[in-house]
């Protein structure tokens, strides 16, 4: 049986890179973020955050991102309505695909990039966690780089998470991503380890 790991860290800690790595060795990575996008325009789906949010959050049968985004940044209670309407249907559709990864016999290890692994409780369901982990100034320099934002509005982003020390407490593995760290022999080390214990 397939064993399936979750991938997860922090904003612009490098989770993506991570996975592209193991995407070149040949691993099955899944986005969990791309399963929420599929999700969030399901009809259904799509129809009930509408009537939350109003009309502005369809946009031609496609959820409306960055209208919601707005509405819920700095709002915890809207935020907290948009997940109750769209987790379990995400939190469904993930284990169908941890099912269907179990059950294929020609698989042995699979991953699942997942941002809000341990905000959702999904470690639970994976066979064990993957942090990707930075320090703080370079975490701060990559989200400026990347958004191209103020150094006050990225550091009010990376407040609003879990904290990374929390995360790596939490996880089973962990890579560090930090500048001048290599992280292609942390993630082909943690493979060889992972094999060893099939």
């Amino acid at each position: 049986m397939a064993r399936v790991f979750g991938i997860t860290g922090g904003i612009a800690t490098g989770k993506s890179y991570v996975s592209n790595i193991l995407k070149k060795q040949g691993y099955t990575v899944y986005d969990a973020d791309q399963i929420a996008h599929t999700v969030g325009n399901q009809p259904e789906v799509l129809a009930k955050i509408t009537e939350e949010f109003g009309d502005d959050a369809n946009n031609n049968g496609q959820l409306n991102r960055s209208y919601i985004g707005k509405i819920v940044f700095n709002d915890s209670e809207k935020l907290e309505r948009l997940n109750n309407i769209i987790q379990p249907p995400i939190l469904k559709k993930v284990l169908q695909i941890i099912r269907e990864i179990q059950s294929d016999k020609t698989k042995e290890l699979c991953f699942m990039e997942v941002p809000l692994l341990f905000e959702e409780g999904y470690e639970k369901y994976f066979d064990g966690t993957i942090v990707v982990s930075a320090d703080r100034k370079t975490q701060l320099h990559r989200l400026i780089q990347r958004d191209q934002i103020t150094e006050d509005f990225a550091k009010s982003k990376i407040a609003k998470q879990m904290s990374l020390s929390e995360k790596r407490q939490k996880a089973d593995f962990v890579i560090d991503n930090s500048e001048g760290r290599n992280v292609n022999r942390q993630v082909v080390d943690l493979l060889e380890e992972l094999k060893t214990n099939l």
